[in-house]
């Protein structure tokens, strides 16, 4: 990867962090999804630190760029991070139906209380 690349990359990088904060300060974005971002950040930060790691990542899996290698990273990362969201997403939504059913027979038990 070459030096204005890597430039590039360590300002994106920063940029990205920065967001994450505004995010986080904002009230957008839980401390618990953040650390989760944070956490890729700070992998794509040690690529970006120590080039080395991404030499020995396209060699291992026969990638002809570090930059092609650097991508693919991101890929599978950020696929892992949307299988984990993906996951509480539908926790959510279970815990959402069942919390709208207890409220319409609660609301049903009201009605005949004071039918009765």
């Amino acid at each position: 990867m070459t030096d204005r690349l890597r430039v590039f990359v360590t300002i994106g990088i920063v940029l990205y962090f920065l967001l994450l904060s505004l995010l986080v300060k904002k009230k957008h974005i839980s401390l618990r999804y953040a650390l989760v971002w944070g956490v890729l950040g700070l992998v794509f930060l040690a690529l970006d630190v120590f080039p080395g790691l991404l030499v020995q990542i396209c060699d291992f899996f026969g990638i002809q760029t570090p930059v092609f290698a650097l991508f693919a990273v991101f890929f599978t990362l950020v696929f892992f991070v949307l299988i984990v969201f993906t996951g509480v997403v539908s926790r959510q939504a279970e815990k959402i139906r069942t919390l709208v059913q207890t409220a319409a027979l609660l609301e049903k038990r009201i009605m005949n209380m004071e039918q009765d």
